[in-house]
């Protein structure tokens, strides 16, 4: 598989779903797998899990992974999700904000980044 850049991949990402909203919220953990693909693995939860991901394998974007979330309610008004496209070696960050009242906003597209992992310090007072 030919790896992607952070460009090929949101231009995939943005055929794929309809809104930042969409992508933000499920991700490729709800893509829509084909009946014919390997119906033997559509048994139980785990085997439907397992057949999605082996699915999901087969497409130009390869693997993805949700590595870091937060925010919504109870965790105040910042809000955003990591995911890892892991064959390109790529992660994007969507941020947004959360209202109690309203759910989760995005500034359209441009909520997307590409980010790295950074291993940091930190010191506690304990």
């Amino acid at each position: 598989m030919e790896k992607l850049t952070f460009e090929e991949i949101m231009n995939q990402v943005k055929n794929d779903f309809e809104s930042v909203s969409e992508f933000a919220h499920e991700g490729y953990d709800y893509i829509t797998v084909p009946n014919d693909f390997m119906p033997e693995l559509d048994t139980d939860y785990e085997s439907r899990k397992q057949r999605r991901l082996e699915y999901q394998k087969t497409l130009p974007i390869g693997e993805v992974k949700t590595v870091d979330q937060h925010g919504g309610e109870g965790e105040g008004e910042d809000w955003h999700i990591v995911y890892h496209f892991v064959n390109h070696d790529v992660y994007v960050r969507v941020d947004g904000w959360y209202q109690s009242y309203h759910g989760t906003e995005f500034d359209g597209w441009e909520a997307c980044s590409e980010v790295r992992p950074k291993e940091r310090m930190v010191t506690f007072y304990e």
